[in-house]
């Protein structure tokens, strides 16, 4: 294993992935990888796999709409593996009274080039007949999201990076990134020392020690979609909901006392 590195991602997640990749496909010559266990281990692994475009930060928006050609057209942009993307569209659901919020968040949405338009209860309908959709006032739908596989999405970007030279150093914890003078030298591991001028940590909450920050812990449930289901959002609650037709499976909801309770008992577990 090299001693030295042109860049070290801290973080097998699919944000360390991603940066591995385009790295290495960018023609950088000596990157290395270094997560901790396993790839996807944090929270790339427990992610809610959705892909959407509707946030209501522009430029948070900006980066979800260039990153979904990634998904779209994976074998010709990554060259590699699957992402596991279903274009299933997605509704973000809203109570009458941010109506207002809704539309002008679509409307910033259109104009940066966001596919997505609003519609009420009889265009909810519509679009999935077996739902309830009697006490929906309003919503934004977006055809082109949907949801995709976090963990293949990863590991996908990993096979692509090691094709094109990268190095990867699973079960290798970053301890400490390493500087003097102002400028980082490169990082200690439990594997040894890795020199480079450049580090990225892309480690999650257990990256942020290394930039100075404590970490919050929280819980996410993964789900899989059939292919005929549409991803649905709720605005001011933790409720997922899923199901186009009658046999449709994947429905999680968690009420917000429930993820307190669990939260209190993890954090008990914890001392």
């Amino acid at each position: 294993m090299t001693s030295s590195a042109d860049a070290v991602v801290v973080g097998g997640g699919v944000v360390g992935a991603s940066l591995a990749f385009h790295l290495a496909s960018r023609g950088m010559k000596r990157v290395v990888l270094c997560e901790r266990r396993f790839l996807a281990a944090g929270a790339s692994g427990k992610s809610g796999a959705l892909v959407r475009m509707h946030y209501t930060n522009e430029p948070e928006a900006r980066l979800a709409l260039a990153s979904l050609p990634y998904f779209h057209h994976w074998g010709d942009v990554v060259g590699h593996g699957s992402s596991g993307f279903l274009r299933t569209g997605m509704i973000r659901f809203v109570s009458p009274d941010n109506e207002a919020n809704l539309r002008s968040n679509v409307e910033m949405l259109r104009r940066i080039g966001v596919a997505t338009s609003v519609m009420g209860s009889s265009d909810v309908r519509a679009l999935a007949p077996y739902w309830r959709a009697d006490d929906v006032t309003f919503a934004a739908y977006e055809p082109e999201s949907g949801c995709a596989d976090p963990v293949a999405t990863t590991h996908a970007f990993v096979a692509r990076a090691r094709q094109l030279g990268a190095e990867v150093r699973l079960q290798t914890e970053v301890t400490e990134v390493r500087v003097a003078k102002g400028r980082v030298e490169g990082v200690t591991t439990t594997g040894g020392a890795i020199a480079s001028p450049v580090v990225a940590v892309a480690g999650g909450a257990w990256g942020l020690p290394h930039v100075g920050c404590k970490a919050i812990y929280g819980f996410i449930n993964t789900i899989f979609w059939p292919e005929n289901v549409l991803v649905t959002a709720w605005h001011g609650r933790c409720k997922w909901k899923g199901g186009a037709t009658p046999d449709a499976r994947g429905t999680m909801a968690g009420p917000r006392r429930e993820i307190r309770r669990h939260v209190r008992d993890h954090s008990a577990r914890r001392r």
